[in-house]
């Protein structure tokens, strides 16, 4: 069960006790997740825009200059993107 799900049973007025039961989880973990702001959608990204979740990549800085390579030679080898970039730091 989702804190989402926990918040829409305590708003609708379920005992703390039936949602725990139901979420399998403690009365506390029921009454601390009813007094965290609500979960919902509001905070979703714009259509077509990729929500980036956990840590950026470390190849993520790379993106441009590895393209760049791509564009002009399109068969490189990995191993060869690899040296290139071990060149460049």
């Amino acid at each position: 069960m989702t804190r989402h799900e926990i918040q829409v049973l305590r708003e609708a007025g379920v005992p703390g006790a039936r949602v725990a039961k139901q979420a399998e989880v403690s009365e506390r973990s029921v009454w601390r997740i009813a007094k965290e702001a609500p979960v919902g959608d509001d905070t979703a990204p714009p259509a077509g825009v990729k929500r980036a979740v956990g840590r950026p990549s470390t190849a993520a800085p790379w993106a441009p200059v590895i393209s760049g390579w791509l564009g002009e030679e399109r068969h490189l080898p990995s191993l060869e993107l690899l040296r290139r970039s071990r060149e460049q730091g």
